[in-house]
């Protein structure tokens, strides 16, 4: 694990504060939403992966020293802007929902289909956002075991977008299948 200062070690401590900040804004905003259809297996596999391919990551940078990327301080430099570009895509994903953002899948009594912020470029930017930021704090700890832990939230990630996107379909057939044909990437412009 790379932390060649003390200043690194407080830069990536105050980067996962945030993180963790804008995860307490985004869960505090959405306690009272009531969700007509929901999908907690979907919310529970995200999170249970999440917890795992964190700590994962961290073993492997303190275990597996062989596998360090080098050089060390531009994997961490480059992991640190990752990171916060990840949570500023999931704060700005959260704040152009509003109330309608939530940790959970499920659909709200009022709610209509988005297509503006970054939900004009992608179907899914909060899950970008995590994913990004994920990669961004594997690629700070300078290992390649850390950054390949991170993943392990693929497969549940990709469960998580197709529940939710079966659950829009469902709810709104008719004006998700529309933004479906109109911003055709999930999560990468080009790619996904």
């Amino acid at each position: 694990m790379w932390f060649g200062s003390f200043a690194a070690l407080c830069t990536l401590t105050f980067v996962v504060a945030t993180w963790v900040g804008v995860e307490l804004w985004i869960g505090w905003r959405s306690r009272g939403a009531r969700l007509t259809s929901t999908s907690l297996a979907a919310e529970a596999l995200i999170s249970a992966s999440t917890v795992v391919a964190v700590t994962v990551s961290i073993v492997s940078a303190t275990s597996v020293p062989d596998s360090q990327i080098g050089p060390p301080g531009a994997a961490f430099v480059l992991g640190v802007v990752l990171m916060l570009a990840g949570i500023g895509i999931r704060g700005l994903a959260a704040a152009t929902l509003g109330s309608y953002y939530t940790r959970t899948v499920g659909v709200q009594t009022g709610q209509s289909i988005c297509m503006r912020g970054p939900y004009r470029h992608v179907r899914h930017p909060g899950y970008l956002g995590t994913f990004a930021a994920l990669l961004g704090f594997g690629l700070a700890l300078g290992n390649w075991g850390s950054v390949l832990s991170i993943l392990i939230v693929v497969p549940a990630l990709a469960l998580r977008i197709a529940a939710e996107e079966r659950l829009l379909l469902s709810v709104f057939p008719n004006d998700y299948g529309i933004y479906c044909r109109q911003t055709r990437w999930r999560l990468v412009p080009g790619l996904l």
